[in-house]
């Protein structure tokens, strides 16, 4: 659901249409480039010109590979722990098996900076926190055994541990910054894609304006819509009620005592 924008474009045929008849559109789900991580290596290798972690695009290419064109999402991804984990404060963490999508992926580096927030650390750097990137179905299956005690993931895999594995909120992420406002997912193009005609960024751009607009409204065409585009992506659509439950994360789940003191700003 983080990734909602692109699915709700492709499904209403606005990018297809933006860039008009003499361009291709080819969607390829990140998963089948080996995850995000893959997808900016892939993109560095000029196959591909969306995708993210784009901290990760941009070192990789010494700053001159990719440009940030639009935002896409803000939010959608919080900590989740097992009943049975007894997780109550930060501390609890500790001597603990945490999940997160995947090394240097977006919750990877959210938990770890957190982690240190709260005075603890990753077994990879001396603590005793043992995160462990996993593919997001795999976490879910982990949880459901009692093989990890929690995991930051995004949605709909956050709201699949609580419906599926009994999992419970620790905290949210958009708790941790001002206004609640953190980049989850952006639309990002190769350098050399901006040199083209300028209609095709622009044009890249203001669908995700537009689309944005239709997501915004919690409208039930955006559920469709990207319901249509995971199933096509995945051969599964989700349940209605991982649907609902994306859109609409009730903030009455968070505890902000939980946080203190991380307020964590990176």
């Amino acid at each position: 659901m983080t990734h909602a924008q692109p699915l709700v474009g492709i499904e209403r045929g606005t990018y297809k249409e933006e860039l008009g008849s003499k361009s291709r559109l080819r969607p390829q789900p990140s998963t089948q480039v080996r995850g995000h991580r893959g997808a900016v290596r892939r993109r560095n290798r000029r196959d591909i010109r969306r995708s993210e972690p784009t901290i990760n695009g941009y070192v990789q290419s010494g700053g001159k590979d990719l440009r940030i064109i639009a935002g896409a999402t803000s939010a959608g991804a919080t900590a989740r722990h097992a009943g049975a984990a007894n997780i109550n404060t930060p501390a609890d963490f500790a001597n603990k098996k945490v999940a997160t999508p995947q090394l240097g992926n977006t919750q990877d580096v959210a938990l770890r900076a957190w982690l240190q927030a709260n005075g603890l650390k990753d077994k990879d750097h001396g603590g005793n926190v043992q995160v462990i990137p996993t593919a997001n179905a795999d976490t879910l299956t982990l949880f459901q055994r009692g093989d990890i005690d929690a995991a930051w993931v995004p949605e709909p895999w956050a709201t699949r541990l609580v419906q599926e594995a009994g999992g419970k909120i620790f905290l949210n992420e958009s708790t941790l910054w001002p206004n609640g406002d953190f980049v989850t997912t952006q639309l990002v193009v190769r350098t050399k894609f901006l040199k083209r005609p300028p209609g095709s960024h622009r044009a890249s751009a203001d669908c995700a304006r537009e689309d944005d607009a239709v997501d915004q409204r919690q409208s039930e065409e955006a559920k469709k819509l990207v319901n249509q585009g995971i199933k096509k992506a995945t051969n599964a659509a989700l349940p209605d009620a991982v649907i609902q439950r994306c859109v609409a994360e009730p903030e009455g789940d968070v505890r902000p005592d939980r946080l203190e003191p991380a307020q964590v700003g990176r």
